[in-house]
């Protein structure tokens, strides 16, 4: 039985996405499904367009990075939504829309997480230089080993949550208490997924089309996702 739409929440961290983000956001308005939108200190008309597409906005005038926006738009939703089902996405347009029933599906087969995985059979990655490919890939491989786990893409913003899952993972350093997560950026990702690894909880990926925007990728990133790994190895994972 297919879950409540008007209880699955899209949560969608935005910086600077006013070309895209209004197209997204009516996408799932239209289908009954709420949306809320976290902008991380945008420069540019992001809010208003997201707004125009009928999202609930959450605005900051500072950009904090794309972990801190997740995360206040997931709380919002867990404060004042009441939703059975989360599902975090891309603005940019990176994440197919038709992909979102796939993980919502997975969660209703039994799953705690479900990932837009572009790793795994199935998948489709489009666009994009190779060498960021191939990084999110091997950087997946690292992951893996350290966590004793066989998630193939740690990194992908493209998941579904069931609720409940996001009391446990918050309790694991979520804001206020911001003491565990370590990365800004998208390091987070999988530092998210380490910690749901910790607690046993049931990790899915599913295939979905990808097509690569513009790059995000700095020197800072680099050394959050280093950071992470190493956390994870000796902390997380770490050899058994």
């Amino acid at each position: 039985m297919r879950t409540d739409r008007r209880k699955v929440v899209v949560v969608i961290p935005a910086y600077n996405e006013e070309s895209t983000i209004k197209e997204t956001v009516s996408y799932f308005r239209s289908m009954g499904v709420p949306c809320v939108v976290s902008d991380d200190g945008s420069s540019d008309q992001t809010r208003v367009e997201a707004a125009n597409g009928g999202a609930i906005v959450r605005n900051s005038s500072v950009n904090h990075g794309i972990a801190w926006a997740t995360q206040r738009g997931i709380i919002h939703a867990m404060w004042f939504m009441d939703p059975l089902v989360i599902v975090t996405m891309d603005a940019g347009g990176s994440h197919s829309p038709q992909d979102f029933w796939k993980l919502v599906q997975t969660l209703e087969e039994g799953a705690d997480i479900a990932i837009g995985s572009r790793f795994i059979e199935e998948a489709k990655y489009e666009g994009g230089r190779a060498w960021r490919k191939t990084l999110s890939r091997a950087y997946g491989i690292c992951m893996g080993f350290a966590c004793h786990s066989k998630v193939k893409d740690w990194t992908s913003g493209y998941r579904a949550y069931r609720a409940p899952t996001w009391n446990h993972l918050a309790d694991r350093g979520f804001f206020p208490q911001g003491t565990v997560y370590l990365a800004k950026g998208h390091a987070w990702q999988a530092e998210v997924l380490a910690n749901a690894n910790v607690l046993g909880l049931d990790i899915r990926e599913v295939p979905i089309s990808y097509k690569a925007g513009r790059s995000s990728f700095r020197i800072k990133s680099a050394l959050e996702a280093w950071q992470v790994l190493t956390h994870a190895f000796f902390h997380i994972g770490g050899p058994r």
